[in-house]
């Protein structure tokens, strides 16, 4: 069923880039991502639309993941930017190869999020998403947007809108934690979406391997480690003093957090403010 796609929040491979593998083991390995100009609703034919059976409909692809996969490169894009600053070891820490796959670089942040609003209004109004799904895919899509939003803000360091959007981030990452979809069934395509071989396909300077993506709740536990690393920063912000920056940089070395070491903060939080 299309729902099990849809649903899915791409977050594992996402939090597996930045834990340091590769986009092309993670990232790229969503086949929807090199597939994003097939499920343009601009440039699908009618027909398509129309012939779609009513427990797959078509715009639940070419509306809500084609904003769901837009949301997520350019999230990656985003932290991309932030990582090639060089305050972080490529190679070491994080892996900047793209393989030539476009990551939205070419989509303002503005057009990204109007992408995404236009999705949370097609699932409010569409009768042909179940009402059981409704919800659910609402929350995952706000979330995806705040990530955007939280991301973008830290690159143009619009820091007094950080404190709101990692509480509004929060709320949607317990509601998307209460919703786990379910697993899919036999018969479903879902699976077939994802090929961590597909790597092999791609132009890569060092050869690649297959990995295990971590468990759906590590994955909560990586994004909630991130928004309270933020947090953290958006106080630190606040703070001239920097012997304080320097006990709370001690602090970590020594007290290190689960889940709160990502090379992205490390990058961010080793820049000038």
């Amino acid at each position: 069923m299309w729902e099990h796609q849809v649903l899915a929040p791409l977050l594992p491979e996402e939090m597996a880039w930045h834990a340091g593998y590769t986009l092309s083991q993670t990232v790229f390995s969503f086949l929807y991502v090199h597939a994003l100009p097939d499920i343009d609703p601009d440039t699908i034919s009618i027909s398509h639309h129309h012939d779609s059976d009513r427990t797959r409909p078509f715009g639940l692809v070419s509306v809500v993941l084609r904003a769901s996969v837009l949301g997520l490169l350019k999230c990656c894009d985003l932290a991309w930017r932030e990582l090639v600053k060089g305050n972080v070891y490529d190679s070491e820490d994080w892996q900047s190869e793209k393989c030539d796959v476009p990551m939205s670089e070419t989509y303002p942040v503005s057009r990204i999020l109007g992408i995404l609003d236009e999705a949370c209004i097609w699932v409010r109004n569409s009768s042909r998403v179940r009402s059981t799904w409704r919800t659910a895919l609402s929350h995952r899509l706000v979330l995806r947007k705040t990530l955007v939003e939280l991301f973008s803000a830290l690159l143009s360091k619009d820091y007094f809108r950080l404190r709101p959007l990692i509480e509004t981030a929060r709320v949607m990452l317990q509601h998307v934690r209460a919703s786990p979809p379910p697993s899919p069934r036999p018969c479903s395509p879902a699976p077939r979406a994802f090929d961590p071989q597909f790597p092999r396909i791609l132009v890569s300077a060092i050869p690649l391997h297959p990995i295990q993506l971590p468990e759906q709740s590590k994955v909560w536990d990586t994004l909630a480690g991130l928004l309270d690393s933020l947090e953290q920063l958006s106080i630190l912000i606040g703070i001239p003093d920097l012997s304080t920056w320097d006990v709370v940089g001690t602090l970590h070395i020594w007290q290190p957090q689960p889940n709160q070491s990502l090379a992205y903060v490390r990058s961010r939080c080793g820049r000038p403010l």
